[in-house]
């Protein structure tokens, strides 16, 4: 045994034994230099235990790897001990940009060295351009599983009979070689099937590796094991695949260009935890029958991810999570490609399964081979995340009824609280049996924008409904969902209360049957409304009516009971009930309803059939009414009653509808119209008599944008001018007259950073009061704030805010104002902030 313990630093200058083991204390540092000498022994087991260091350093050319003699041999860090590496990579290959190029790995670096196990390369994208990280897809004629890079079938892989078509073609889904063991030859795609290496680029690899005696047994392989207090600080390394990396209890983890094959776990680390450059690939020597592969959990410190590359294969027969994330202590997660290759078509999993995430941004996910899981979730941004089914090609066609339900493209459970989901898409064709997106019964106050989903991908029904909303205070704004989905595009639980559905496109029916306002969503055909029931405190919706043609909608009237949402009116002994008829059972019984907020997105009326449903009245034996005012106007005082022909459900009412709205003056589609409806009996009394809903046919402005973002300005009144302004070039973005709450789409200008002016006029101009230019903040959907713009006495008078007053007080009369309080004062001047003086 090599014994370490008298405090000093020790580099190695000679090879030992096979299996000469290593034992590292007392503040004691063992270096592995490859410039001084590069050790050809394997190692025995290595014991830090405290206060011992290793170091493993290769800045050069040569390759350095070190290698435990047997399966039984371990690395331990321990007690406040820490495994350093310091490699870099080198240059193995160029592209020459032809299909099936080959990498030989017998003789690698200055000291021609032959590489038994190769997991991951490095490769430009363009010469010199971003470095993507390449996964094994092993050696596919010897290896338990069989994953040849231009597809097969009968073997183990993706669909009917446990076939799948083969690697990608993208750089997002064809980053795949198999190698050979035997040659040592790693051979990629042809461009088709797995990525080929652009011609120019370099390839190259980690100049460190870290091996041992494989096992087929991953719980029997050689462990690294930091329990408890040992520390890595890992930077251009390799681990073999016969290495079990369970790092517990760690005081601090650091993994920069780090590659891993087959599962790495790491529990219960209090101090900070890095992976950076972090990649993880298949082991297909075992038979991958354990899950997940990429294991973070109890984080007792701090932690943060970024460029985190899992492409494994899972060997399960029912769901499991390949990616577990538990996000206590971190702030930013992001640009994470999560890849599961699975085998039995007739289960699915969550590639990636995120949890416990407070004040977070999880941004740029990439889940392939299932969707993605986010669970408690508190005050975060879930923005830029895509689903596809698998990264072979083709994508898998299995019939909807082999698939196990209860999984979602994108799925919310736990309990979720105040959180922003932007630009969640479908990348490709997948079929989940539940549908796209479920947003659970315990959260509260979510915020989508942009999502997309699309069922016809693949010839498939991907489910039950294109978006399930079974939460409080919901808003969904700005979406497409394409496709003929089982039961719903947008479902609308019956307990969920409050919340926003605007501009959502797709041609299935939805369902939003109380508390919610609903603007621009589809809703099939012309005879088809708003599912769900009972109708409470439901206002007049826009419907997109994608089946009857493009850009054609309807004004929704509902019977509803009423409430913030709309001002109903009953006459005569009319009244509503709970399965959403309003029932009219005498002559002269009637009922209206007026919309609270605008109409956004309506462009006139459509030159075809309207529709009434009842139960029991036809168009004869009632009298249909009117009013309508662009938004900002008064409705009219009296009713237009509309003119109809015969008994039919259906009546072409076109003309009198458009010759109304071409009344209005500067309308804006944008901003809106009023509108308000009245049926009353006029020829039919009876039981049961009553109104469900009706749809007056209208065209759709097709470039209509739901406004997704706010301000509230404070400071002012209500004649004065507020420019929100890009603070990289001083343009104007957008301008609003008056102070209090002002909406706005936000588009393209998401985390785009601005600041506030704001004018007053006088003498017939605007004259600049306050600009706030070295105060900047990030645009944001949602609400972005009050926005305090006092000056002169308001700032004493009107903030309350301590941080907008500038406490003189405790200088003395003879101090006066100081050299250091002239950055102060002058953006004081600029601001208008800190301008009262005690």
């Amino acid at each position: 045994m090599a014994n370490f313990s008298d405090g000093a630093t020790h580099t190695i200058n000679q090879s030992y034994s096979d299996g000469e083991q290593i034992f590292i204390s007392g503040g004691s540092t063992v270096v592995i230099d490859a410039d001084t000498f590069v050790p050809t022994n394997k190692w025995g087991a290595v014991t830090s235990s405290t206060n011992g260091f290793l170091r493993l350093v290769n800045t050069g050319t040569k390759m350095l790897v070190f290698e435990l003699n047997a399966k039984e041999d371990n690395l331990r860090i321990e007690g406040n001990s820490k495994l350093t590496t310091r490699g870099a990579f080198i240059e193995v290959a160029t592209g020459d940009g032809t299909a099936g190029q080959t990498i030989d790995f017998s003789s690698v670096g200055s000291n021609n060295v032959a590489l038994d196990e190769v997991h991951c390369i490095w490769i430009e994208e363009t010469p010199g351009g971003k470095i993507w990280p390449f996964h094994t897809l092993g050696d596919s004629a010897n290896d338990y599983i069989s994953l040849p890079i231009l597809g097969t079938t009968g073997q183990a892989g993706i669909g009917t009979g446990g076939s799948y078509g083969g690697s990608g073609s993208t750089i997002d889904t064809g980053r795949h070689f198999n190698f050979n063991r035997t040659t040592k030859v790693a051979t990629f795609g042809n461009g088709t099937y797995g990525f080929k290496i652009p011609n120019g680029c370099k390839a190259y690899i980690n100049n460190i590796q870290i091996v041992s005696e494989y096992n087929s047994a991953r719980g029997s392989r050689s462990t690294l094991d930091t329990s408890v207090s040992g520390s890595l600080d890992i930077q251009h390394c390799d681990f073999g695949s016969s290495i079990y990396m369970i790092p517990q209890n760690a005081t601090d983890i650091t993994l920069d260009y780090v590659a891993v094959c087959g599962f790495m776990q790491t529990r219960d680390p209090y101090g900070h935890l890095k992976l950076e450059n972090f990649v993880l690939s298949s082991d297909t020597r075992d038979n991958e029958q354990y899950y997940p592969k990429l294991d973070i959990e109890t984080t007792q410190g701090t932690w943060e991810g970024n460029n985190i590359y899992v492409d494994s294969y899972m060997n399960v027969t029912s769901n499991r999570n390949m990616v577990t994330l538990e996000g206590y202590g971190c702030k930013s997660l992001k640009n994470v490609w999560a890849a599961t290759n699975w085998k039995n078509g007739s289960s699915r999993h969550y590639p990636i399964t995120t949890t416990n995430f407070t004040d977070a941004i999880l941004e740029n996910i990439y889940a392939i081979g299932g969707g993605m899981s986010c669970n408690n979730k508190t005050n975060c941004v879930i923005k830029n995340v895509k689903v596809r089914a698998t990264p072979f090609d083709p994508q898998p066609n299995v019939a909807l009824a082999s698939w196990s339900t209860g999984q979602y493209m994108f799925n919310m459970g736990g309990t979720n609280t105040n959180n922003k989901l932007i630009d969640l898409v479908q990348d490709g064709p997948l079929q989940f049996g539940s549908g796209g997106a479920n947003i659970n019964v315990t959260s509260s106050n979510t915020e989508v924008y942009g999502y997309y989903v699309n069922s016809n991908w693949n010839g498939g029904n991907i489910g039950a409904v294109g978006i399930n909303d079974y939460a409080d205070n919901t808003t969904i704004k700005n979406s497409e969902i394409v496709g003929q989905f089982a039961s719903y595009a947008v479902n609308r639980q019956l307990d969920a209360s409050g919340g926003t559905y605007d501009n959502v496109t797709g041609t299935r029916r939805s369902s939003a049957p109380r508390n919610v306002d609903v603007n621009m969503i589809p809703s099939g055909g012309m005879n088809e409304y708003l599912g769900g029931s009972p109708w409470v405190n439901k206002g007049i919706s826009l419907l997109r009516k994608t089946n009857v043609g493009a850009n054609v909608g309807a004004i929704e009237v509902p019977s509803t009971k009423g409430g913030s949402r709309a001002v109903v009116e009953y006459e005569g002994g009319a009244f509503f009930s709970q399965i959403n008829y309003t029932y009219l059972e005498s002559i002269g019984d009637s009922y209206s309803i007026a919309s609270v907020k605008p109409i956004r997105g309506l462009t006139g009326f459509y030159d075809g059939t309207s529709y009434l449903a009842t139960s029991g009245l036809s168009h004869e034996e009632v009298e249909i009414s009117f009013k309508m005012s662009k938004a900002g106007d008064e409705l009219p005082s009296t009713w237009s009653v509309i003119t109809t022909s015969g008994s039919s459900a259906s009546q072409n009412i076109y003309t009198q509808m458009q010759n109304a709205f071409n009344a209005l003056i500067d309308y804006d589609s944008n901003k809106g119209l009023n509108f308000a409806f009245k049926i009353k009996n006029t020829g039919d009394a009876g039981a049961l008599k009553g109104f469900l809903a009706y749809n007056f046919a209208c065209t759709l402005d097709p470039a209509y944008t739901a406004v997704d973002a706010s301000f509230t300005f404070e400071g002012g009144d209500a004649t004065e001018k507020y420019e929100v302004i890009k603070a990289s070039d001083d343009s104007v973005m957008y301008t609003f007259t008056g102070t209090g709450t002002h909406e706005f789409s936000l588009g393209s200008n998401y985390g785009v950073d601005v600041y506030f002016k704001r004018y007053k006029f006088v003498d017939n101009a605007y004259v600049l009061l306050v600009n706030t230019q070295y105060t900047s903040q990030s645009l944001d959907y949602g609400f972005n704030g009050s926005i305090k713009l006092y000056t002169g006495n308001e700032v004493q008078t009107a903030s309350t805010d301590p941080a907008t007053i500038w406490n003189y007080s405790t200088r003395t009369t003879t101090e006066g104002f100081t050299s250091s309080d002239r950055d102060t004062l002058n953006k004081g001047l600029t601001t208008g902030k800190f301008l009262a003086l005690k």
